[in-house]
């Protein structure tokens, strides 16, 4: 499987490669929204260029649950994350899921930790320093979210996932086996000074995922960033 990670604007860059039909299609969009569109989808395109430098980026259905696929290319499936002005994609022959989100002061943070956290899991925030445990729960949010687009769920649901600390593992309905890697950016990483962000990946059983960094339009090996968490994801039904 191929990731990449990439700056808003430097991925809307790389939009002149897309087909006429995409810039049409966003014609009507507003400014942040049409920025948004376009950027995945060239970087999308892009990446899947790495392994088939001729492909043309098709038509993109939604199953009933909102996941987007390609129904004319069933043998790529992706995935594609934004937060914050960082957008991240993920390709690969089995089904995908990723997460990233930006580390951040948001209202009522404690009352959504004990919404979405097992027992387990805040107790071992509560052993951390606070600014440490706001950080780490996004890490543990990315991972919940990462394993529910993967398994087709949406973003709804977010308490049916558990992962326990202890033993590095998950198990989230309906998902594969697997593994999810969590890595913690910073901006400096992708030529930008600033914050932090949590950014979660599934990596399917028996697969090896590629990372890059998108950087002055090129893909830049990156699997110097290793994982600062790496669970093992168990079957669930």
């Amino acid at each position: 499987m191929l990731t990449v990670l990439a700056t808003m604007e430097d991925a809307f860059d790389l939009s002149s490669e897309l087909a006429e039909v995409w810039h049409e299609a966003a014609a009507s969009y507003g400014k942040f929204r049409k920025e948004s569109f376009l950027a995945g989808r060239a970087l999308l395109q892009r990446l899947i260029r790495v392994d088939e430098p001729n492909f043309i980026l098709p038509k993109i259905d939604f199953d009933k649950r909102g996941k987007p696929f390609f129904s004319k290319r069933a043998d790529w499936y992706f995935n594609i994350s934004h937060s914050q002005g960082i957008i991240a994609v993920s390709v690969g022959k089995q089904e995908q899921g990723l997460d990233l989100e930006v580390v951040r002061k948001r209202p009522m943070l404690e009352l959504l930790k004990r919404r979405v956290l097992s027992g387990s899991e805040l107790e071992f925030l509560k052993s951390k320093t606070p600014e440490c445990a706001d950080e780490l729960f996004f890490m543990l949010w990315t991972l919940r979210e990462c394993l529910l687009k993967l398994s087709g769920r949406g973003l709804g649901g977010l308490e049916s996932v558990r992962c326990d600390l202890d033993t590095m593992t998950a198990c989230c309905p309906n998902s594969d086996e697997g593994f999810v890697k969590s890595r913690l950016i910073t901006e400096s990483i992708l030529g930008k000074k600033g914050g932090k962000y949590w950014f979660s990946s599934f990596v399917p059983l028996f697969e090896e995922e590629r990372l890059f960094v998108l950087e002055h339009g090129r893909l830049m090996s990156s699997d110097n960033i290793l994982p600062e968490f790496c669970f093992k994801v168990q079957k669930s039904v």
